[in-house]
């Protein structure tokens, strides 16, 4: 004949022992659960699943304590019961404390992550006059290069434009200044300042609508 579980075979007894020994084996039988789960969590690599894991720990030991609470005057409590909830409950703060560092840490190495990301792209930006030398070195002609009023000078500086336009939207537009640190969001308004400056004015609204069109890189990407 198989065995009678402690709970099943209390329960057809009403007496008042009966009830707080019925009440003690079935908040034991918890406790060993959440011991059980929390040894389990320990183990998991996975770190956003132990995680929320050990916020469910949590949440069921408080429901636990508050039990205890509530019910030690009708059924008493088991001293080995409560030292080993305090006990899971230090490991629980203490899991969760560290997670809580791990959380932090990975959060400050994205952002460093990305600040060196945004000054990478927005070291990659050349000045206009860079551009410019390089669309003057293709004119033949010195004195077209210098004459502002000709048609090579003006084609040189308007390809130069479309380059700036064209790097910018590429490097700068995808930053989303609202991650960046104040020194490097200082270095990113310097160096979009210099280079839309020396854009003409439908060079400056292309890339406007450049700029609120493109998708913004997450810290996570």
């Amino acid at each position: 004949m198989p065995s009678i579980q402690p709970l099943e075979g209390l329960a057809g007894f009403e007496d008042d022992e009966c009830k707080a020994l019925a009440y003690q084996l079935g908040l034991r039988r918890e406790i060993d659960a959440s011991e059980a789960d929390l040894s389990a969590l320990e183990k998991l690599e996975t770190r956003n699943l132990r995680a929320y894991g050990l916020a469910k720990v949590n949440q069921g030991l408080t429901d636990l304590k508050l039990r205890v609470v509530l019910n030690a005057k009708k059924f008493g409590n088991s001293n080995k019961g409560i030292e080993q909830l305090a006990g899971l409950d230090r490991r629980v703060s203490d899991l969760l404390d560290k997670e809580l560092k791990l959380a932090r840490a990975e959060a400050q190495r994205k952002s460093r992550d990305y600040q060196t990301w945004a000054l990478t792209q927005l070291k990659a930006v050349p000045t206009f006059d860079v551009l410019l030398d390089v669309e003057f070195a293709k004119v033949a002609s010195m004195v077209d290069r210098k004459n502002p009023l000709s048609k090579a000078h003006q084609d040189a500086e308007e390809r130069a434009m479309n380059e700036l336009g064209r790097i910018m939207n590429v490097r700068i537009a995808p930053i989303n200044q609202a991650l960046l640190d104040e020194a490097v969001a200082t270095w990113y308004r310097k160096v979009f300042q210099d280079r839309f400056d020396k854009l003409s004015e439908s060079h400056k609204l292309k890339v406007v609508i450049a700029f609120a069109t493109t998708d913004k890189r997450s810290i996570e990407q």
